[in-house]
């Protein structure tokens, strides 16, 4: 039966379950960790009301069964001051058994043409070139004329448990460096005076617009963020977690972050950390005492949630000297934001202020 490429039909449950054994498949046994997304988080990220047609769930089938997957989300974009329509695009997989048919270039040409549908000019997602078992790299990058490297990045990582992440580092300077910064950093602790700091609640959302577009001003390429968009962002059942401080009647700074699980299997052991990912930090409009304090709790609710490790993107939309103060360390840029270019519009290149997202 030949293959057909159509709109995913199942449920996220079953393109979670889906994508996380492509990746598993692929990757146990080398150097490279892989992520167990749950049912929860790829509903949140791939199935909300922006996208209720599923237009850009993009699938390959045999008869009724799931053999190729190429999600992809909306996303409002600002180019050097001008809107593009646009998507990001992860979770990319498809089964081993299939891997010789094609079914991946399919994909992507399926994606390819609703995007030209649409009037979407690009297509985002992160290619990794930190370890040398990555696949992403041998499919996108051999595309040049279509996929365009708009800009290299790393993260900053603030550990909270290095045992934990110590145990999980495969490299031994990685795992020395867990340790002996296990030495002179601890745990965040719980602060004695919180006052100002709490949960995100809905009728907040106005401040938080405005917070969000404080981080998106003066980017070369940034999202930008729609009341619905940002409130899905923000809070939305129980996936992403958001803590604001409150000064004088107003929300002046938010911490928003979701949480995922990375596996590394391999002949060193089966072990896994889960991560704290920083979507959204402002903090340019807290007092210096108010901005302290929203990173030491949002820290601390992270750890006591169980996270081993807090991660944000390394740009320049995001304080580093803030994130220095609290224990933060800058990682490599190991990581390759590739835009695909889908219609006539040529992608930027060579860009260092971005605002995205990391997955």
């Amino acid at each position: 039966m030949a293959i057909e490429i159509r709109t995913f039909d199942g449920d996220p449950e079953e393109l979670a379950r889906f994508c996380v054994s492509c990746w598993r498949q692929a990757y146990e046994g080398t150097n490279m960790p892989f992520p167990l997304w749950s049912g929860e988080f790829m509903e949140w990220e791939n199935f909300g009301p922006l996208h209720a047609d599923r237009h850009f769930l993009v699938a390959a089938y045999d008869g009724g069964r799931l053999v190729g997957a190429l999600p992809a989300r909306p996303v409002p974009l600002q180019v050097d001051g001008e809107p593009v329509e646009a998507t990001i695009s992860s979770y990319f997989g498809v089964d081993p058994a299939y891997r010789e048919q094609g079914v991946a270039l399919k994909l992507n040409l399926e994606q390819r043409r609703r995007h030209r549908q649409r009037e979407a000019s690009f297509m985002l997602g992160y290619v990794y070139m930190g370890a040398s078992a990555a696949k992403g790299k041998e499919f996108w990058l051999r595309q040049p004329k279509n996929v365009k490297v708009t800009a290299k990045l790393g993260l900053w990582a603030r550990i909270l448990d290095h045992r934990a992440v110590a145990k999980f580092e495969r490299a031994a300077f990685d795992k020395w460096g867990a340790r002996l910064l296990g030495i002179v950093q601890r745990a965040p602790k719980p602060l004695r005076d919180s006052k100002g700091i709490r949960p995100f609640q809905a009728d907040d959302l106005a401040d938080c617009q405005a917070l969000a577009a404080r981080v998106a001003d003066g980017n070369e390429l940034t999202y930008l963020w729609p009341a619905d968009a940002l409130a899905r962002q923000l809070d939305h059942d129980g996936v992403p977690r958001t803590v604001v401080a409150e000064e004088q009647g107003r929300v002046t700074g938010l911490v928003n972050y979701c949480h995922l699980v990375l596996r590394h299997i391999d002949a060193h052991g089966d072990d896994q950390i889960k991560a704290a990912v920083i979507d959204l930090l402002s903090v340019r409009e807290c007092s210096s005492s108010m901005a302290k304090r929203l990173v030491r709790v949002a820290l601390r609710q992270m750890h006591e949630e169980g996270c081993h490790v807090a991660l944000i993107l390394r740009t320049p939309c995001f304080p580093a000297a803030r994130l220095l103060r609290h224990g933060f360390v800058a990682q490599p840029a190991a990581y390759a934001l590739a835009v695909t270019e889908m219609g006539k519009r040529k992608a930027p290149q060579g860009l260092r202020n971005v605002h995205v997202h990391w997955r």
